[in-house]
């Protein structure tokens, strides 16, 4: 045993409680699986955000060790290879006009940028945060998807207007026309639109969930897992914006190894057959969860492979009883359930998730017949009021 091995602290600190995907601690992953300390197998369907292309994905490994075998790490204010790289790929998914990039250490100080970029632009300084949240002591939050209050906001003093593309936290879809009417807002006032594709960049069905409701904004931010969990982000510009800046603020930037795992993630996702794939298996698995017929499941929404089931019970004992099935997803609240699966997710195994959902109501169900709570009669009594209610909304 060397030195640093026979070192023991002489107290352990203790971390604090994370959002929890019922207790597994997890020792590897391949795939959409992983395997916790005892070896037994799971369908991981929460680490989607952290790895999309699932875990030790071959090409993703690949460009990783290449890369931290050749340069591990370099000052910001350097020039390298692996960063040119990632601006490349970043072609790929970014549409025009969006041209000038700005790489970041995180996705937070890559909207913190998108935001002093803004005022240095615009000569204003307020900002209006629509669904996002942004520590910012001169910002206004705005409720999510209500277009009013959100106009109202947006005058000549406003710098930037800061929204999601998609509320990727509960999967909540801006109502139609809902950004294309911020963005004129933003046109007609001289405010610039920042969109945050963090959560949604590659997994809502197309590279980018702003062009499928037809909006491209003044400043684009992403980040998030796009990196495979190294810290990574990134906001680009279009031409005018970057123009009338005198500077680019901020200096630091990610490094050669977080920059050659970004570009081999867009590589990899940007690719048309891949897109496809995830296009059919969010489709198929959408339609699943929507056809059954079970009381407990109050609401699904998806796009693309971001999906949230509503449930009208506790989420956590769902979360536990999936868990002894194999599966492994989070809960975004009390009687919610957040499905993030990694984008390389197949049908079949799409299917097993269903499946596993359904079994696992259907036991809480057994459960709470079988103790007489006050809550199966509850669900009993709303199943018998509405006979053949489906989880699909109407």
């Amino acid at each position: 045993m060397d030195r640093l091995t026979a070192l023991l602290p002489t107290r352990w600190l203790r971390e604090l409680a994370p959002l929890s995907v019922g207790g597994v601690r997890v020792a590897r992953g391949e795939g959409v699986l992983v395997w916790d300390d005892e070896q037994r197998r799971y369908l991981d369907l929460a680490s989607g955000w952290d790895a999309p292309l699932g875990h030790a994905h071959p090409a993703l490994l690949a460009a990783i060790t290449e890369q931290a075998g050749r340069l591990s790490g370099a000052h910001p204010g350097f020039e390298f290879d692996a960063r040119d790289d990632l601006i490349e790929a970043l072609s790929l998914v970014v549409p025009e006009p969006l041209s000038h990039v700005s790489v970041a250490t995180t996705s937070a100080a890559a909207r913190r940028r998108a935001v002093r970029c803004a005022r240095l632009a615009t000569g204003r300084s307020r900002i209006v945060v629509a669904g996002v949240r942004l520590t910012d002591p001169m910002s206004e939050r705005v409720t999510y998807g209500e277009l009013g209050a959100a106009e109202r906001a947006v005058d000549t003093r406003v710098a930037a207007v800061v929204v999601p593309a998609v509320d990727a936290a509960d999967v909540r879809v801006p109502v139609a026309g809902y950004l294309a009417e911020l963005a004129l807002r933003c046109r007609r006032t001289g405010a610039l639109l920042v969109i945050d594709e963090e959560r949604t960049a590659l997994c809502t069905g197309s590279t980018l969930a702003c062009t499928a409701a037809g909006v491209m904004p003044d400043i684009l931010t992403m980040g998030g897992g796009l990196a495979a969990g190294l810290p990574f982000g990134v906001m680009i510009t279009r031409p005018e914006v970057a123009r009338r800046m005198q500077s680019m603020p901020g200096a630091s930037g990610a490094g050669p190894v977080v920059c050659a795992a970004a570009a081999a993630t867009l590589r990899i996702a940007a690719d048309p057959a891949f897109r496809s794939h995830i296009d059919v298996v969010a489709e198929h698995l959408l339609a699943r969860l929507r056809s059954l017929r079970l009381v407990e499941i109050r609401e699904v929404r998806g796009c693309g492979l971001l999906l949230a089931i509503d449930l009208r019970h506790r989420a956590h004992a769902t979360v536990m009883q999936l868990r002894e099935r194999g599966v492994l997803v989070a809960s975004n609240r009390a009687d919610g359930l957040r499905v993030r699966p990694p984008l390389t997710l197949e049908k079949r195994q799409a299917d097993a998730f269903v499946e596993a959902l359904a079994s696992a109501v259907l036991a809480l169900r057994r459960r709470g017949s079988a103790s007489g709570s006050a809550r199966d009669v509850e669900l009993r009594g709303a199943a018998a009021r509405r006979s053949g209610l489906r989880s699909r909304p109407e």
